[in-house]
Formats: structure tokens, C-alpha cells, sequence
């Protein structure tokens, strides 16, 4: 279940603590980053001074769980960074967190009590100017996972934090013209997803509408051809990625089904925020 869900929708320049998303996001500043601003340009979030961090009031159910962003390259900067945290301490300067740096990469830390030890090594990559790149967090116990566009990047095992903690992000050097902007962010605990014998999947929880979307949420890299598709309960769904939907039938079985529009299928992140039955393909 998402826990924190924010688009990031508001005014041009409106301040981040000023701005209060669509789940568990009202926003504040991170004790420990006082000289820190973030604001939101073209629907998105970008620092606009020194390192910022943010945490987000929504809390997770248990220190399981994973941060995702789109991190839109507005510029690559020098020293720029963005990224998303976890297991944040509010009064501490203690969390973890993965990002992408100008010149280095994408690179996941450990702060305790302030002091910062990089986890695994930086993976080069060089960032194209006006593309997004989905950055994802993931935390099981000890186990700490960075992937990028659902290939995994970096892995580790570190047990320095283990509280829950908050969600949020860790940034520094940008502009509305220059460096890392995250499009979106979504915290969301572990769901359970389960196929028997007739391909009957149970994902939970699930989903909120998205501008009249229907995709089936946890999904990827999946060919639904000529399948008929039965929606069972109330779905109002999202986050489909690489899927082709030739000659698809879907068939309402009560709930509230939006119409589908194929030209939309792309990452929406997996924003939990109900539940539903079952879904059932054959």
C-alpha cells in the first residue's frame, strides 16, 4: 500500500512545505538541511540552493519497504544530485539514501548521526537532457537494493538503520532550467501478489485512478494478446510498463473500469491506495 504519494501537482515555485500532495505528502524540511529550498517547476520537484532534504509526513507500516521517482534531467550539472531517502531520522541526521550524481553516477549511502559512508559502488551512466530515469529504492531487512529503470544497479547488505523511519529526498545544485528533478514519488509497502494453476493473480492493495487509466498495477515487461481480462471488485488501476494489449477484451464485473488508452501505457509507479478482489486472466 502506498503509504506517500505525491505528483508534485501545484503552482510554479510554490515552496515544497507549502505544498501537500495526493497521499501521506505534507512536507517538511529535514533539521539537519536548514539552508536547504525546494520547490516545484512544471510539476515537479527541484532544489534551488544548497543540499535540501525533505521527508514526507505518511509512515510505513514496517522498515520494509520501497521509494521510486522519475528523475527527470533538466541539465547535467556539475556537482547536481537528486534522489530519493529512506528510514529517515527526523531529529537525526540518519538515513539512507540513492541518487544520481553529475560525473559519477548512480551511487546509495548511509548517513548516521551525520556521517555519510557510501554503500557498493558508483555506476556510470551518462543522462540525456530532457529524458526521465526511474529510480527505485527497495529495503528488506538488511538487504538494500538501487535499481534504475527496473534494472537492478546496486546491491548490499547494511544493518546501521533499522527504524522505519520516513520517506523522501536528498538533493543539491538546481534551477528550474538545470540539474535532477524528480516528477513524482510514491512509498509503498511490500503486496502480496500470488498465481495459481488458472492465472488467477491477487494483488494487493491496489490502486487509485489516474487520468482515466486502466492498467493492471505490478505488472511488467508482459504480452496480453488476445486475452480476455476479467476485473473483479473495485479497480481503478495503474502501473503497467512494456505492455502490448493486441486485441484485448476487458469485461467489467461490477467496480468502476475507466476506458483504456493504449497511448498511455508507461510507469505510473504503483500508487496503492484501495483494494480489489481479484483479477483474473485466461
Amino acid at each position: 500500500m502506498a503509504f506517500v504519494y505525491d505528483t508534485f501537482t501545484d503552482i510554479d515555485s510554490t515552496a515544497l512545505e507549502d505544498h501537500i500532495g495526493e497521499t501521506g505528502a505534507v512536507w517538511s524540511k529535514h533539521g539537519s538541511y536548514g539552508t536547504g529550498v525546494s520547490l516545484i517547476t512544471a510539476q515537479r520537484c527541484r532544489v534551488s540552493s544548497a543540499a535540501s532534504c525533505f521527508y514526507a509526513a505518511g509512515s510505513p507500516a514496517s522498515p520494509d519497504y520501497t521509494v521510486e521517482t522519475p528523475v527527470y534531467v533538466a541539465s547535467n550539472s556539475t556537482n547536481a544530485a537528486n534522489g530519493v531517502a529512506a528510514r529517515i531520522n527526523t531529529t537525526a541526521n540518519t538515513m539512507y539514501f540513492a541518487r544520481y550524481i553529475y560525473t559519477s553516477g548512480w551511487q546509495l549511502f548511509k548517513i548516521v548521526n551525520g556521517s555519510a559512508t557510501q554503500l557498493g559502488s558508483s555506476v556510470s551512466q551518462t543522462l540525456t537532457v530532457g529524458s526521465t530515469y526511474v529510480l527505485k529504492l527497495s529495503l528488506i531487512g538488511t538487504a538494500i537494493v538501487v535499481s534504475v529503470d527496473d534494472v537492478q544497479v546496486i546491491s548490499v547488505t547494511d544493518s546501521a538503520i533499522t527504524d522505519a523511519g520516513k520517506i523522501g529526498f536528498r538533493a543539491v545544485v538546481g534551477s528550474a532550467t538545470t540539474g535532477y528533478h524528480l516528477d513524482s514519488i510514491i512509498g509503498a509497502d511490500p503486496s502480496a501478489v500470488s498465481v495459481d494453476g488458472e492465472m488467477t493473480l491477487t494483488l494487493e492493495p491496489m490502486v487509485q485512478e489516474l487520468t482515466g487509466i486502466v492498467l493492471v498495477s505490478g505488472v511488467s515487461n508482459q504480452l496480453f494478446d488476445n486475452m480476455l481480462v476479467e476485473f473483479y471488485g473495485n479497480v481503478l488501476i495503474a502501473g503497467i510498463q512494456d505492455v502490448a494489449f493486441a486485441a484485448m477484451t476487458q469485461v467489467a464485473t461490477g467496480g468502476n473500469i475507466a476506458p483504456l488508452d493504449r497511448t498511455k501505457l508507461k510507469t505510473i509507479f504503483n500508487p496503492f491506495s484501495q483494494k480489489f478482489d481479484y483479477i483474473y486472466v485466461k
